[in-house]
């Protein structure tokens, strides 16, 4: 179960899926972007959106993620093992794959 400590409500410059990274001003982020929260629902543009920033979060996995790896946003918002970009996490728990939910400790670096 995730606990959000700080959330902002962005009104959503695109489709944001459930449980995907979004910027703080509602768009899709960049690969690795930093400046990211997790979007609770699924958002159509225009509506405002509720976006954890601090705390734990659901998030799906963009592919397999060993537990306690810090973790980096897609360009499609999903979490995946942080390679060349910003941490926005770490795993609390493993992702056997693409699609895997799982929940995350928000930390920004």
């Amino acid at each position: 179960m995730f606990r959000s400590i700080l959330a902002l409500s962005p009104i959503a410059q695109a489709v944001i899926a459930k449980r995907r990274f979004a910027t703080v001003m509602g768009a899709v982020p960049a690969a690795g972007a930093v400046n990211v929260g997790v979007n609770r629902t699924l958002t159509e543009i225009g509506k405002p959106m509720t976006l954890d920033l601090e705390g734990t979060a659901e998030v799906e996995a963009g592919a397999a993620i060993a537990a306690g790896a810090e973790v980096e946003t897609t360009a499609a918002g999903k979490a995946i093992t942080k390679d060349s970009g910003k941490r926005v996490g770490f795993a609390m728990a493993a992702a056997a794959e693409d699609g895997s939910v799982i929940e995350v400790l928000l930390d920004r670096e």
